[in-house]
């Protein structure tokens, strides 16, 4: 069980023999058919990837410019009108997009590319698929790229030394997908490689989330006036705060807090000390707080500080307390005294002086 406390700004957590949190989401094979599943309307597509609609619709279906009819770039042929998306199409369509719009690689030579690796791989969305990167999968990423002419500095993998190496764009393409049974199962949105946010086929029905937990529901509470603490309740994570009653909280007697609102810093830090549960708090200049360093030395404290402009608001603090959630599980094992300072991409410990 997990329970959390909140002072002022503070929240505490205690780990303790039986495990609450309850799973957000059941983990479901990828099989090659949810390739094939229809899962967004154009526009929702379009939504998501950040691209115009008129643009993903010229992606997947070709159209005419200039006086010319040009054959679709993401599909093998049209299929005609508004038809959904499928998750490979999204895919693909991912890495369109980054092409595109980061890289500015000619449009001709992207259609020509896919067109290619496709028959060499022999599947309809072959960089949907794991084997495009397994080494003979990059041989024929090579010769592909090579038959479409695209400059050197866009091949997604690149010959040195007799190996088959990822390029960077290639890299940064390849680094954002999650694989299960050598299909897509998981895109992750954000630039940010430590991004907690991934969207999924088979977890909330293809909407961005973290921890399965719905990044449109998760700001629906925030921007309603929901506190931290309410949101950890409602997704099922035992949470406590200073000057709770107690009650039946997931049908379990919870005890009242032991600390109480406007407790002072002497009282409810060696508190949390001694019943080892972790702090978690948000101080954007921690470093410069020595007395609060050297409390948490002294008593043997356990810390988590939220620090930056990660953690300005509400959401910008649960952002950054589930993008960093393992990392603050795996504190929960380690010994006090310590400090960690948290944001969305880092987890790094903070000096606490005279030997700690």
């Amino acid at each position: 069980m997990f329970a959390a406390a909140r002072l002022w700004s503070v929240w505490v957590i205690q780990a303790t023999a039986e495990s609450q949190i309850i799973a957000l989401c059941d983990s479901v094979g990828v099989s090659v058919t949810v390739l094939d599943q229809e899962m967004y309307a154009e526009a929702e597509a379009a939504r998501l990837l950040a691209v115009p609609p008129t643009t993903l619709h010229y992606w997947l279906e070709g159209g005419e410019r200039r006086g010319k009819l040009y054959e679709p770039i993401i599909r093998h042929t049209r299929k005609g009108g508004h038809v959904p998306v499928t998750w490979a199409e999204f895919v693909e369509c991912a890495w369109l997009r980054q092409y595109r719009r980061k890289h500015q690689v000619p449009m001709k030579e992207l259609r020509e590319f896919i067109t290619q690796l496709r028959d060499k791989l022999g599947v309809p969305y072959p960089l949907a698929h794991a084997k495009a990167f397994a080494h003979e999968g990059k041989l024929m990423i090579v010769e592909a790229q090579r038959a479409a002419g695209l400059d050197l500095e866009f091949y997604l993998v690149a010959p040195v030394g007799g190996q088959m190496l990822l390029t960077a764009p290639g890299e940064e393409y390849h680094e954002r997908l999650r694989y299960v049974d050598d299909v897509v199962s998981a895109w992750r949105p954000h630039d940010d490689p430590k991004s907690s946010v991934l969207i999924q086929p088979d977890v909330r029905f293809g909407r961005p989330a973290v921890a399965g937990i719905s990044t449109d529901v998760l700001w629906e509470q925030v921007d309603a006036g929901a506190s931290i603490t309410e949101v950890a309740e409602d997704f099922g994570i035992d949470v406590t705060f200073p000057g709770d009653p107690g009650g039946i909280i997931f049908r379990k007697q919870r005890p009242p807090s032991p600390i109480q609102p406007g407790a002072l810093d002497v009282d409810w830090l060696p508190e949390t000390a001694r019943r080892q549960w972790l702090v978690i708090t948000r101080d954007r200049n921690i470093q410069q707080h020595t007395r609060e360093i050297a409390a948490v030395r002294d008593h043997g404290a356990r810390m988590v500080v939220l620090a930056g402009a990660d953690a300005r608001g509400k959401f910008e603090q649960l952002e950054v307390v589930m993008c960093r959630w393992r990392d603050i599980e795996r504190s929960l094992d380690e010994p006090g005294p310590f400090i960690y300072q948290a944001s969305r991409t880092r987890f790094t410990p903070v000096d606490l002086g005279k030997g700690q």
